[in-house]
């Protein structure tokens, strides 16, 4: 069995790997921010 802690973040522009702890989640996908959450770019 493998336990993920770690993924990169589901917005397509961002590079970001994201603590599944710490992650935004948002209809079952994890972000690194709410701007990436939200489908807005990342500055």
């Amino acid at each position: 069995m493998t336990i993920v802690h770690h993924m990169k973040c589901a917005c397509h522009r961002c590079l970001c790997v994201v603590s599944l702890e710490n992650a935004i989640r948002k209809d079952g996908k994890y972000y690194c921010f709410d701007g990436c959450a939200e489908g807005h770019e990342r500055p």
